[in-house]
Order: C-alpha cells, then structure tokens, then sequence
C-alpha cells in the first residue's frame, strides 16, 4: 500500500572546483568547505509525481548522537580486555569432546615417544658412556615431563577441578563418557609409567602423577565397583579392556607394594580401599571361571585368569601377614 509520507531522495553532492583562481592553497579551500556550517537538513519540494510529492534531503552532518571513532576504538579496546568474566565464561563454552580428543593424542604421542626411548636404551649399540645419548634422553625427558605437566593445567582450567585434583582422576572423568577413549587413555598412562621407571627417569615426579593404580581405582569408582562391567568390556570388541586388563594385572604383580600403599591411600591409610578393589577383581575371576567351565568364553582367557588369581593370593597373603 503507497505511503502518504512524501519520498525522500538523495542527490549526489559534486566536489566543488578547488581551483577558484584565488591564491590559496587547496588545503585552505578544503578547510572552509568542511568547516563551513551546513544545516542538518535541507528540503526542496519537488511537483507531485504519480500522486506523491518528491523531497529531496541534503543530511551532510552525522548529527549530535554519533560517536566519535576515536571513542568507538577506545571502547573495542576495553570490552577485549575484560578478562575474568570472559574467560570462566570461554572455561564453560569448551567442546569436552575436542578436548578429550586432544588430550589422548597427547596421551598417545608421549605413549610412543617413551616406548622407543625403551628401546633406543636396550640397543646394545648404543654404550652407557654416550654422553650425547645420554643427554638426548634427559631431553626426550624434560620434553615429555613440559608436555604433560601442560595438558595437566590444560584440562585442570577448562574443566574447572580442583587445583589438588590428581591428573588421573581427572582424566577418569574426562573420559567417562567415552568407553574406548577411557580404556585407551588408561592404556596410554600405564605404558608411560612402565616406560618411565624402566628408564630410571630423573623426574620422578611423573610417577605418582601417571600412577596407573590410581586410574584403575578411579575407574572402579566410575562403574560403581561392578565386576560385571568389566566382564563386559573384556567380552566385547569395541575397546581394548582385554589389552590394559593384561598389562595392568603383570604391574601389579611386579609391583604389589606399590598396589598395596596406593589402594590405603585412597582409603586415607585404612584397608578399605585394598579390600573393595579386590573384590571386584575376585568376583570378576569368578566369574570368567565360570563361562570357561562351560566353554562360553569367546576367545583363550587363560593369560587374565592366571594373573587374577596371582593377585588373589597375594592378597590373601598380605591378609594373613
């Protein structure tokens, strides 16, 4: 429907000719025409065309409510700054699963580089007395502890723990989403361990930081201490329980000290911790004994059961000691 209100049109403004014959300069020309004072709004009232009068409007000026550039500059400048706000807010807006996958490629790359420094040191062609061998390790090393001490504040600021969380309890429940990163990022922390106390390494802080005892009570808490559920990754294809469950099992064996005092730690010194984590365990042999007395096992379990039950006796053991 055609607007009773008369249309505006805006007429194209020529430069005026700077060479007025006079002897000023152009810089002086210029400077009265912008300085000169132009009204806000000129209107001409143009006959009536089809009904409707035609208007035009010269608006030269940006009028009193515009801001100077100077002023908006100045503004970008402030809102860029704020930082506490902003960033909790960026801490919440983080894409879990991208930084669960970035944290196992870490996981993984440190994972591999421990794995060939293990074998660049059994190398026999390579003599104890290499000092340059020797000093490239340490810096393999530094480079390793740099890395994950550095993943460690990473995920501790973007998920927001506690700063005296351990970094494998949070990497439990970073993962606890996710069945096959969780079971790998548990693989991942074991091999480093392996690695790091094979090599003697000269930072022993990584230890206790890595400690896989710790991921693997963490992780019983996280299934509520259900040996079914470890049945059933052990069982299925899609993670690799069967792989860490076997690896696990011979460190503990070799380690069972080590086992002992982290599982009273978790329990603040009480035995508590050992029992409810043998439990599972127990049950769990129990109950692969079972399906391979009936032949329902799916593939040569013999390797996990054996380790199991070594670990039961050296409970039992421990117990009566």
């Amino acid at each position: 429907m055609a607007s009773d209100q008369p249309v505006k049109k805006k007429q194209r403004i020529d430069a005026p000719d700077i060479d007025d014959g006079s002897d000023r300069s152009a810089e002086d020309i210029l400077t009265d025409i912008f300085d000169s004072e132009t009204p806000a709004e000129i209107s001409e009232e143009f006959p009536p065309r089809n009904g409707h009068e035609c208007t035009i409007a010269r608006d030269y000026s940006l009028g009193p409510s515009a801001t100077p550039i100077s002023s908006a500059i100045q503004l970008v400048d402030q809102s860029y700054g704020e930082d506490d706000h902003d960033s909790s807010h960026l801490r919440n807006d983080v894409d879990k699963t991208t930084l669960q996958r970035m944290s196992l490629l870490v996981l993984k790359s440190v994972a591999v580089t421990v794995k060939e420094m293990r074998c660049d040191s059994s190398d026999s062609s390579i003599d104890s007395s290499d000092y340059n061998a020797i000093q490239d390790m340490q810096i393999v090393e530094r480079s390793i502890r740099d890395v994950l001490k550095k993943l460690d504040v990473f995920v501790r600021n973007s998920l927001e723990f506690h700063p005296e969380t351990a970094f494998t309890k949070m990497l439990i429940h970073l993962f606890s989403e996710q069945d096959d990163y969780l079971i790998e990022s548990m693989v991942c922390t074991l091999d480093i361990t392996v690695g790091i106390v094979y090599r003697n390494s000269m930072y022993p802080d990584l230890i206790p930081m890595l400690n896989p005892i710790s991921s693997f009570i963490e992780f019983l808490k996280v299934v509520s201490h259900d040996s079914d559920v470890l049945l059933d990754y052990l069982v299925s294809n899609e993670t690799c329980f069967l792989l860490y469950l076997l690896r696990f099992l011979k460190y503990v064996r070799r380690n069972w000290p080590k086992f002992l005092e982290t599982c009273q730690q978790a329990d603040s010194g009480g035995t508590r911790g050992l029992d409810d984590t043998m439990r599972v365990l127990i049950r769990l042999r129990l109950q692969i004994s079972r399906l391979v007395s009936k032949s329902l096992f799916p593939y040569n379990i013999s390797p996990v059961l054996r380790l199991l039950e070594v670990c039961e006796s050296l409970y039992e053991g421990n117990e009566f000691s």
